[in-house]
């Protein structure tokens, strides 16, 4: 084709071009119109449209706008979402068609979210839901759920109930275990007291720590309208019952003070009579206090000399006649440096402290407790001032226990009893119950208060005697005896041929040594001369197992001792990845033992090698012993500490909880010879000189009469203490002359098989080889007694050989 017949191509103008546009416009509009139409029939039917034939109809409960409030826009995420769940379900309920619902919204719609809705147009329900969903409720992001339940703590104003479910579901929001919720909860309430004594208690889900929190906070509000007791200090009334105080905490006092008499007032029951019988100390008259009494003020009168002027408080003759009398309160900010502050550490946080010769126990503030990280187990005890020994000045909330350090002197297992913040004026007050341990001295040189080891030397004491009146003294404070009670030879086993002097004897030198006997786990020792560390194979992996199943009865026995435990710092909770599962069995006295199956991590634990004694050699040495003394180790294993790398190992689970062993727990593979290098240790020179027999945890001291016993029983009771291990008095024996150890029986230099032959007797008849092994080496323990025991036991053994038919008959059976 020619370029002469080819036809121009113009390209369209402007305006063209847009009329176009707008023409494409509005016929998509009326696509768009038509298709909403159909829509619009479609919705007329209820939400909740039914596939049958029946009559088609709508329901409006009475009052419907009290059960839906007006959203406003400004709402959460969560908030929106339920306000459109709520009208959703209205909806299907009373069965409102799609105009109804949109209707419906727009009324309950206000603020933002109602010019939102007016600025749109809605056809149907399911756009309407669409758009609102767009905009009101947003999909957070995980780290700002993390960040609103975090900032989320109870307001002032706030009940309980609302923050607990307000903070519950953000924890949830979070996917928190309940452990961890638990605690989450607790931060975040106001009051440190109840968050205090929640922590001490034991909860397994929301609903039973919910109930816990209620039931404190109705026991506080029933304080709440108990008569009200006034303390008569030297305190400032003004500052001590402000009306902020006393609303919140009106039974407790808001300080830690001595006092020198508690008056208590009763209120009547009705205002009148209230308002009756108020008297006035400046007139005598009832119906008005002295604030505001209409006569002249009366010049003030001292009780105690009669004279105007002054106040017993300030009266001269008491400065002259009784110096000191008057009880005062040591508060910060006294004038001059205090000797008696110091700065402690407590699991190596440290403190302020002070020095209180005066208080029985040591003191730590709530809030310390908690900066301490240690376990926080609850403890309710009453605590006496000076003045009042029948009404508890103040009761402790819960106590810690943990490592102790003052001017570098250290100790282990140091209690402290919580209190609220403000019942005592330091952080943390050190009482009695540490300065009366033995390791520990003090003494004041000039203006400061030392602190030091009782073994050291001191050079020289200056005693500077300052005779002015300061009138400060430290408050006492008294609490139930902390002191480890006296032993008695009852609490010991007797030989029978011990006489009343000799036992006398015994009760000195049981007592002077108290501290190598442990009545409790509390006192249980561990010593700080060996470590257990537990060394597993190459690429091994941690064991982690599930709990076995227990019933009811026995989760509240697992869950009974691992508190006491927890309580005497044997373990501890933890997040390790090793789970062993745990057992109960029956004792010999009929209580119950638990035992953590470690069968898989001691497959994997490298053994160590360490010689274990010789039970022939241990039998031979006490053959020529006329007296014995046997001591036993109070659990034993438990008294050797854990190495930081093999606590977490040691992890075992219960129904409720994952525990890691801070000492070294029985079951655990080179457990008996990690002891058996311990007590070499602590008794080695004792076995060389002769004084002292040991297997395993049994301890035995032979001798020829009582006095060389109790020489050589202070010898052994000063290695253990210096070794900081602890004997049960209740299985140790003094001065016995017939002894069983190890299965045998040895009296008068004679060995004799023990009464475990009758064991031997009343053995059943064996059904397989694998029962006549036992028996065989049941027999073979006491083969030294037996003479042509091997010929005998010959017919028997034949019978454990390999692919031997099981045949026992008459012969075996005379064997």
């Amino acid at each position: 084709m020619s370029s002469d017949h080819v036809d121009e191509i113009t390209a369209p103008k402007y305006n063209e071009l847009y009329q176009l546009v707008n023409e494409q416009r509005a016929k998509l509009k009326q696509l768009e119109d038509e298709l909403a139409l159909v829509n619009v029939k479609n919705d007329e039917t209820p939400l909740n449209t039914k596939t049958n034939d029946e009559s088609i109809e709508f329901r409006v409960i009475p009052d419907v706008n009290k059960s839906v409030k007006c959203f406003t826009g400004l709402e959460p995420s969560h908030v929106a979402e339920d306000w459109l769940e709520t009208i959703e379900g209205l909806a299907d309920l009373n069965r409102w068609p799609s105009k109804f619902c949109l209707h419906f919204v727009r009324s309950n719609m206000s603020d933002a979210a109602r010019n939102w809705f007016l600025s749109k147009n809605f056809v149907s329900w399911s756009t309407f839901r669409e758009k609102f969903k767009l905009v009101f409720v947003r999909e957070l992001r995980m780290a700002d759920k993390w960040d609103a339940m975090r900032s989320r703590v109870q307001h002032k104003d706030e009940s309980l109930m609302s923050y607990f479910q307000d903070k519950v579901r953000l924890c949830k929001g979070v996917r928190l275990q309940f452990e961890e919720l638990r605690d989450y909860v607790l931060q975040g309430i106001l009051s440190r007291e109840l968050a205090m004594y929640a922590f001490g208690r034991k909860h397994y889900d929301e609903d039973q720590l919910l109930i816990d929190i209620l039931e404190w906070q109705r026991q506080s509000d029933r304080r709440g309208d108990q008569p009200n007791t006034s303390v008569i200090t030297k305190v400032d009334h003004s500052k001590m019952w402000s009306k902020k105080e006393t609303t919140s905490n009106q039974a407790e006092p808001s300080k830690f003070t001595s006092t020198t008499r508690t008056t208590t007032k009763t209120e009547s029951p009705t205002s009148d009579s209230r308002h009756s019988t108020i008297k006035c100390y400046n007139c005598s008259g009832f119906g008005h206090i002295a604030r505001d009494c209409p006569r002249p003020k009366r010049p003030m009168k001292c009780s105690l000399c009669s004279a105007e002027g002054h106040t017993r408080g300030k009266c001269p003759s008491v400065k002259q006649e009784h110096p000191a009398r008057t009880c005062q309160v040591v508060v910060a900010g006294c004038a001059g440096k205090n000797p008696f502050g110091k700065q402690v550490k407590i699991n190596q946080v440290e403190f302020n402290g002070l020095i209180d010769s005066g208080s029985t126990v040591c003191l730590i503030r709530s809030s310390a407790a908690v900066r301490t990280k240690l376990p926080i187990v609850s403890s309710i005890k009453p605590l006496y001032a000076v003045g009042d020994m029948k009404t508890p000045r103040i009761t402790s909330l819960a106590e810690v226990m943990g490592e102790l350090v003052i001017d570098g002197v250290k100790t282990d297992k140091v209690q402290f009893l919580v209190v609220e913040d403000k019942a005592i004026p330091v952080e943390v007050l050190i009482g009695q119950s540490w300065l009366n341990l033995p390791q520990i001295t003090y003494h004041k040189q000039d203006d400061t208060f030392v602190v030091e080891y009782a073994d050291m030397d001191v050079e020289s004491i200056c005693a500077n005697i300052n005779k002015h009146e300061h009138g400060v003294q430290v408050c006492l404070v008294q609490e139930q005896s902390t002191s480890k009670v006296s032993l008695s030879t009852d609490d010991v086993i007797i030989g029978s041929q011990v006489d009343s002097t000799q036992k006398e004897e015994l009760t000195v030198l049981l007592n002077k040594y108290r501290a190598v006997f442990a009545l409790n786990l509390q006192e249980l020792g561990c010593t700080d001369l060996v470590t257990m560390e537990i060394m597993e194979e190459q690429n091994s992996k941690p064991v982690s197992m599930k709990p076995y199943r227990t019933s009811e009865q026995e989760r509240r026995q697992i869950a009974e001792i691992t508190d006491e435990w927890v309580r005497s710092g044997i373990i501890s909770k933890t997040r390790s990845p090793y789970a062993s599962p745990v057992i109960l069995v029956n004792k010999a006295n009929g209580k119950k033992r638990l035992c953590v199956d470690f069968r898989r991590l001691n497959s994997q634990t490298i053994s160590q090698s360490y010689p274990m004694p010789d039970v022939d050699s241990q039998l031979s040495s006490l053959s020529a012993g006329k007296m014995f003394c046997t001591l036993d180790l109070s659990n034993g294993y438990l008294q050797i500490p854990l190495a930081e790398g093999a606590k977490d190992k040691t992890s075992f689970i219960t129904p409720d909880a994952v525990y890691k062993f801070e000492r070294m727990p029985f079951g655990l593979r080179n457990a008996p010879a990690e002891f058996c290098r311990l007590m070499d240790q602590v008794l080695g020179t004792l076995k060389r000189e002769g004084v002292v027999r040991c297997y395993i945890d049994d301890v035995i001291i032979p001798a020829t009469d009582w006095g060389d016993m109790c020489r050589k029983v202070e010898r052994v009771f000063q290695a253990l203490e210096r070794a900081k291990l602890t004997l049960n008095p209740t299985k140790c024996a003094f001065g016995v002359t017939e002894l069983d150890y190890l299965g045998f029986n040895i009296k008068e230099g004679q060995l004799r098989p023990g009464r475990k032959i009758a064991v031997i007797e009343n053995y059943p008849r064996p059904k397989n080889v694998h029962e006549l092994r036992r028996f065989l080496g049941l027999t073979g323990y006491f083969r030294r007694f037996i003479t042509h025991y091997a010929d005998i036991s010959a017919p028997l053994t034949a019978l454990t050989k390999k692919d031997l038919p099981w045949i026992h008959n008459k012969e075996h059976l005379n064997n």
